[in-house]
């Protein structure tokens, strides 16, 4: 799993080495500007049986307000000519479904509001063909809590309303100001944290003398101007002859247990493919 990286990462690591190497020994004008960006920390969750079905319902219910505001406001619309919007729908479910944290019942406004106002952005444009209008959800993989419902309880403890301390693994610091958590179960079973944060991004600006021209191609990753050429690692290639040996192992076994861990290291690969 190691030996997959993304070509576009290791590319861009590459460039920016050259650029380095080629403004070592030229005149370079460096300034530093400080902005906000948002950025992405995810961890492992490792409920218990109990906090899985109470996860679970938290799902189902989800649907089932998601759902509920689709359909009021296809009625509304279809017998009063009304338009609802976000601040409509929290109204609306004020008093009503007990069994998630406030927090989710507004984020999950926020997701049907959004779907109409994409949905009427896409008719007002001409070139867009398929216009999208919001489906009812069979099913949802994730709870968002916007502002407040979560608490970092310790490093190996994270607190969220009405479900209780979920055990989570913090393989990395959390930096920044945490806005969002997200809940998520993914097609294995694997249980997600995931905390959107702004951290304070320094940018370094270098502006260097010396121009150069860099050219991405198949056989040879990097062309320079000044004739220096750097090999295709072809790292997707050979993530993809280790795919296929790994779906024979797959198709060998007898065991459901085996089978189920190598599925789970098949769908990780996949997903790493797909980057």
């Amino acid at each position: 799993m190691l030996e997959i990286s993304l070509v576009l990462t290791s590319g861009l690591i590459v460039i920016l080495s050259l650029l380095s190497r080629m403004c070592s020994n030229t005149y370079m004008y460096v300034q530093s500007i400080i902005t906000m960006e948002p950025r992405m920390y995810k961890y492992r969750l490792y409920p218990s049986h109990k906090q899985k079905e109470y996860l679970f319902n938290a799902l189902n219910t989800c649907k089932e307000i998601y759902n509920h505001l689709l359909e009021l406001s296809i009625k509304t619309y279809k017998f009063e000519g009304k338009t609802l919007g976000e601040f409509d729908y929290n109204k609306h479910l004020t008093g009503r479904y007990f069994k998630v944290h406030s927090q989710v019942k507004q984020n999950v406004s926020n997701r049907v509001s959004k779907s109409f106002k994409n949905f009427f952005r896409r008719t007002k444009n001409p070139s867009c063909k398929k216009k999208g209008f919001p489906r009812f959800k069979s099913c949802v993989h994730s709870i968002t809590y916007p502002q407040t419902g979560f608490k970092l309880v310790s490093d190996r403890k994270l607190f969220v309303s009405k479900i209780g301390n979920i055990p989570i693994v913090l393989h990395r610091t959390l930096k920044g100001k945490i806005k969002t958590m997200t809940i998520k179960v993914n097609k294995v079973g694997q249980w997600l944290a995931i905390f959107s944060c702004e951290v304070d991004a320094p940018k370094t600006v270098r502006r260097c003398s010396e121009k150069v021209g860099i050219d991405v191609g198949l056989e040879h990753f990097i062309t320079v101007s000044n004739g220096e050429i750097v090999k295709n690692p072809h790292h997707i290639k050979r993530a993809e002859e280790r795919l296929k040996r790994l779906q024979r192992r797959v198709s060998r076994k007898v065991k459901e247990r085996a089978i189920t861990e190598k599925k789970l290291f098949i769908y990780l690969l996949y997903s790493m493919l797909r980057l």
